[in-house]
Formats: structure tokens, C-alpha cells, sequence
């Protein structure tokens, strides 16, 4: 995304941002500013977050900046933002519009199982009068109480769950001086799949560059075998020599070498497992892969963050499906091992056998 340029504000489509985290207000209410959205930001006014929120109340903005070099602030100017007892009101007569109605989400799990019972007040409502609605959770994992709330409105001609993918590195939002700004990468994907009329939606978000897709389980694999395998391979290979970010392993001539390779190991992997991409459109995407990692300071500890003691299992788990079952399916393709892939395979091993963890805080 290049900027804070908002498209004219035609037609009737309003959006309700729950969350005030780094991806939200960092990829998912830029991209539906920036599509022309009535868009309010809900969030609870406590703690940390108060002061945060109030900068954005009182100046109208917060700001994005990119990371790296000419990463120029942008302004982006939310309808309103809303806390969900204060303003209560507010937001149920927002809520209880004509005008077809977007709810993104963007909270930690436990967070959006507290959520369920405002959500499944505010869905009463729109169903009952009829209105469409689209629900879409921007988070990795959704717990019971919301998968309920998906069944329940299963069969609805008005309510709609999508299902979506989100790629964007985004901090904390923090105080720089007076304005609320939030650390981003560069690069940011969204992409829907389709359900229900969305119609609308997907003409005013398209135009901001967000995907809409029939079937979203490719794009899944896709991320996992192109995006978060490379990532975590060449990561792997960077705390081995102890580098500390991954641009900086990147820059040099082994670091380049390693990333082309395994992201072409894995391109052909994922040729092999669907044919839902083109081979020139997988090598172009890989290519803007190695690009993001090259272009972007990401800490090395961060990304192995759950390579310790007490997550080890996840950190296993994740060696398995981002680069165990991509070397698997290149080997059956090809008949022979993925040399990349293999050794991010053994430096994971080596790594665990060397008890080489990773600090419990990146300062």
C-alpha cells in the first residue's frame, strides 16, 4: 500500500474495526480507508490503550511508517473510535444502519471469545432487519464460542463469515511525540474468500488492492510454503552464523544464494501439490518475496521466537509445516532430497540438540 490517498466515499458500505492492535490499525484499516469506508475503530478505553486512543480522538489521525529507508509517515483519518461501553449507543445506532455493514476483527483469540456476545447482539440485529453483513476475523486462530457464533449464522441471507489471509509485519502501535504511529513493513496482502453477495464489498476493497478469492485453501499453502517456510528457514541458517536480523544474512552472498534456492525448491513443491498457480506467477510472487525479507530489518530472534524450552513443541510444529512437508512434496515430485529445504531442516535439529534458544525478550 503507497499512502494514505482515500477514494471518494461513494456508496453506502460502513465499517467497524474491532481492535487497536499493530495489524489492525497497521494493514486492515488502511486498506479499508483507503477503499472509501465510513470506518469507526472500537476499542476499550483502559490502561495503556487509553492515552493511545485519545491521540487519535484528538488530532482526527494516527500515522503508519514504514520501515527502511524514505519510509515517510502516513496519515490515515478514521470516522470515529469508539469505546464499546462509553459509546454504546453510538455504536449499536451505527450498527443499526440501512447500509450494508463490513465488522473486521483484529484482537488476540481470548479477546475475540469476550467479544462474542457484543458481536452475536449487533448480528441479531442486522438479521432481523435484514441487512447485509460481513464478518471477517483477521486472526490465525478463532476459539469455540466464535466458531458457535459462525454456525449460528451459517445458513443467514444476510450475515456472512468470510474467511481471509493477512501478510504484514506491523509493531505495536506506540507515542511518537504527539501522534499514534505504527511500524510496518512495505508490503501488505489481504485476500477474502468469496461467500454469500459480495458484490459490494469486493468492488469498493478490490480497488484498494485487497484479493478476493473462490477458494482460499491455495493462498493458505501458498503463504505457508512461500512466505513463512523461506522465512523460517533462512532464519534458521542466519542464528546459526549469529546474525541478528535477516536482511543483514540476506545481504551477503551465501544469505542470497541460500533464499533464491529454497524459494525455488519451494515454488516447484507447490507446483506439485496444487495446480491452482501458474509457474511465471509463482516465480514472479517468490521474487517479491526475497525482496520483502531483503528490504525489511526483521530480527532474527523474533521470528525463531518459540525456539525455547517451553514452546518447543510449536516451534516443532512449525519446522513441519512450513519446511518438513514442502521438502516431502518436492522429493515425491522430484525423486530426490530438496538441498535448501534439508538444510534448514538440519540446522532446526541442530539448533534444539545445542539447546542454542533464542532470548525470552527482543529489546
Amino acid at each position: 500500500m503507497d499512502g494514505a490517498r482515500e477514494l471518494p466515499s461513494e456508496g453506502n458500505l460502513r465499517h467497524i474495526h474491532l481492535g487497536a492492535g499493530g495489524l489492525g490499525l497497521g494493514l486492515v484499516v488502511p486498506f479499508c480507508l483507503k477503499a472509501g469506508l465510513a470506518t469507526a475503530i472500537v476499542q476499550r478505553s483502559s490502561g495503556t490503550s487509553s492515552h493511545k486512543l485519545q491521540s487519535i480522538r484528538g488530532r482526527g489521525y494516527y500515522r503508519i511508517r514504514p520501515v527502511g529507508p524514505n519510509g515517510s509517515p502516513q496519515e490515515w483519518r478514521p470516522a470515529a473510535v469508539l469505546d464499546p461501553q462509553a459509546d454504546a449507543q453510538s455504536i449499536m445506532d451505527f450498527v443499526a444502519t440501512d447500509q450494508p455493514l463490513l465488522i473486521t476483527t483484529a484482537v488476540t483469540t481470548v479477546g475475540l471469545e469476550n467479544l462474542v456476545p457484543t458481536l452475536n447482539a449487533w448480528l441479531s440485529v442486522r438479521e432481523q432487519s435484514q441487512k447485509l453483513t460481513y464478518i471477517v476475523p483477521c486472526e490465525n486462530i478463532v476459539g469455540p464460542g466464535f466458531h458457535e457464533l459462525t454456525q449460528a449464522y451459517d445458513a443467514s441471507q444476510y450475515v456472512f463469515f468470510l474467511s481471509c489471509i493477512v501478510d504484514r509485519v506491523c509493531g505495536q502501535p506506540t507515542m511518537e511525540g504527539e501522534d499514534l504511529t505504527v511500524l510496518v513493513e512495505r508490503m501488505a496482502t489481504w485476500v477474502i474468500e468469496r461467500k454469500g453477495d459480495v458484490r459490494e464489498l469486493e468492488g469498493r476493497l478490490s480497488r484498494a488492492g485487497v484479493e478476493f478469492v473462490d477458494n482460499l485453501k491455495p493462498f493458505e499453502l501458498r503463504k505457508r510454503w512461500l512466505v513463512n517456510g523461506p522465512h523460517l528457514a533462512a532464519s534458521l541458517i542466519g542464528w546459526q552464523y549469529g546474525v541478528a536480523f535477516l536482511d543483514e544474512f540476506l545481504s551477503g552472498e551465501e544469505g542470497r544464494l541460500f533464499i533464491e534456492g529454497v524459494l525455488a525448491e519451494c515454488v516447484e513443491a507447490l507446483l506439485a501439490k496444487t495446480n491452482e498457480f501458474q509457474q511465471d506467477t509463482l516465480v514472479e510472487f517468490a521474487r517479491s518475496v526475497k525482496e520483502r525479507f531483503e528490504s525489511h530489518p526483521d530480527h532474527i530472534a523474533r521470528i525463531l521466537s518459540k525456539l525455547r524450552p517451553e514452546s518447543l513443541q510449536l516451534f516443532i510444529n512449525a519446522v513441519r509445516v512450513r519446511l518438513v512437508d514442502p521438502s516431502a512434496e518436492y522429493a515425491q515430485h522430484k525423486g530426490t532430497a530438496p538441498h535448501f529445504l534439508t538444510t534448514s531442516i538440519h540446522a532446526a535439529i541442530a539448533l534444539i540438540a545445542d539447546q542454542r534458544w533464542v532470548p525470552a525478550r527482543i529489546s
